[in-house]
């Protein structure tokens, strides 16, 4: 179950409006706006701020402002409110029965890569936040968005303001810790490409829990311009030659990230061990929009992708044809939101990319009602209320339920992946892999408690 964080600070302003309320000769308006400075300067230290400072700043003049006793309980009241209405909820518990260690590999020139991984040990935790271009990123992607639906977008400082929170986050791994000795002497690896203006922290939830289940996962960090307003370009075309150049730039990484970890010397001074393993007959790409593109096009090209993909509602729109319809000829699970699939032409895009790789029987498709293009993001539990304000998610009701049968479904395909022998001959091919993922998905997810949202193509 997914639990709120309580963020004291923020009600500790709670307290001190109802304190001004129940004692007004006690509070002058400057010892008001004295003591709340220095909760505002504690706030920003400790915890960071968010939009329901925002209705403390407001608050506070209001208190200062007006006399009525029961105008300021409503507004003391409503700090409170706003506190329950924004939540932050905590990560949700892993449930394979490993720990997660982490660990930062830096390559020269070329990418950073947040690596995932079991472990039996208990570390230092590492801060949310990457890098330091992190929350400039978020504002990009909340603006360009904004741009692309004729909504009118906020200045690029509000989002520095508004996400200044995140910098107090934690990513609920263990730093550095030793890997565990793996069962089968070969750690199964899954190379992930996050989505446009993203980073290798955003997807902390499935990685970590694909983590807890015995695979080690290398997020590769991608980091290119945005394009704020696509209409600068002459034509769509023209846009879309120009994400196909990042495209290509994207794939270069992954590739250059597949040449390190093939290189046992390499993955032995990563981690520190001579023991460290990985079996290359069981690697698999996954990705996230952007990102599921740019593995979408790795799959077909890189032999080294041995054992299947992972597509979290990709965008296929500024891919190759000549390649991306291609089949994979390997598990895949394509996996759209409700916001994508209600755009024809992203929907067209990606059906045509799955029928190309039924025919082998080994491709399992659908989404999940009422969910969105974040969904596969931990903006789910971060930023929930906002995201839904500006319409980036449905809504707030089904947020755990989301959160759990992406986890389930996801690690199924993986753990389903690694044990199926291929497609052979013959029609039942196709029902076999679908059906023996399906089966654990819905077993696991029913132990869970949680209702089948999923709608399974039929193809």
């Amino acid at each position: 179950m997914l639990r709120p964080r309580i963020l004291i600070i923020e009600y500790i302003f709670g307290i001190y409006f109802f304190l001004q309320t129940l004692l007004p000769h006690e509070f002058s308006a400057l010892s008001c706006l004295i003591g709340f400075t220095i909760l505002s300067v504690n706030k920003y230290l400790f915890e960071g701020f968010r939009v329901v400072y925002l209705f403390a700043v407001f608050i506070q003049l209001a208190l200062i402002v007006f006399t009525s006793f029961y105008l300021r309980l409503a507004l003391s009241i409503l700090m409170i409110l706003s506190i329950w209405f924004f939540p932050i909820f905590k990560y949700p518990q892993t449930t394979g029965k490993y720990r997660v260690g982490y660990r930062t590999l830096h390559i020269h020139n070329v990418t950073t890569v947040g690596i995932y991984y079991p472990t039996l040990q208990k570390t230092k935790d590492v801060e949310y936040l990457p890098h330091p271009r992190t929350w400039e990123r978020f504002a990009d992607i909340m603006r360009f968005f904004a741009q692309l639906n004729k909504r009118r977008s906020l200045p690029k400082i509000f989002f520095k303001f508004g996400s200044s929170f995140l910098e107090h986050q934690y990513l609920g791994v263990n730093r550095d810790a030793q890997v565990i000795t793996p069962e089968d002497q070969k750690f199964p690896v899954i190379v992930f490409s996050h989505g446009l203006s993203a980073n290798i922290h955003l997807y902390s939830i499935l990685l970590k829990e694909w983590a807890s289940h015995g695979f080690i996962i290398f997020s590769i960090d991608h980091d290119e311009e945005i394009y704020l307003n696509p209409e600068d370009f002459k034509s769509n075309q023209e846009y879309l030659e120009r994400r196909n150049d990042q495209l290509n730039i994207r794939k270069e990484t992954v590739a250059k990230v597949l040449d390190l970890i093939s290189d046992k010397k390499q993955l032995q001074s990563i981690f520190q061990s001579q023991d460290i393993v990985l079996n290359y007959s069981k690697l698999f790409l996954a990705g996230h929009s952007f990102g599921g593109a740019t593995v979408g096009e790795l799959a077909v090209e890189d032999k080294r992708v041995t054992a299947g993909v992972l597509l979290l509602d990709p965008w296929f729109e500024c891919c190759d044809q000549n390649v991306i319809f291609e089949a994979v000829e390997k598990p895949m699970l394509s996996l759209r939101s409700t916001r994508f699939d209600s755009a024809p032409n992203l929907r067209n895009w990606t059906m045509k990319h799955v029928k190309s790789n039924t025919k082998d029987g080994l491709c399992l498709s659908g989404l999940f009602k009422n969910s969105a293009h974040n969904s596969a993001t931990d903006m789910m539990i971060l930023m929930p209320r906002e995201l839904s304000l500006v319409g980036m998610i449905y809504g707030m009701k089904d947020i755990e339920e989301k959160v759990i049968s992406q986890n389930v479904l996801t690690t199924a395909f993986f753990k389903t992946a690694l044990g199926f022998k291929g497609a052979g001959k013959g029609g039942d091919n196709k029902e076999k892999f679908r059906d023996l993922v399906l089966s654990k998905y819905r077993k696991d997810l029913k132990e869970q408690n949680v209702n089948d949202t999923l709608i399974v193509d039929e193809i």
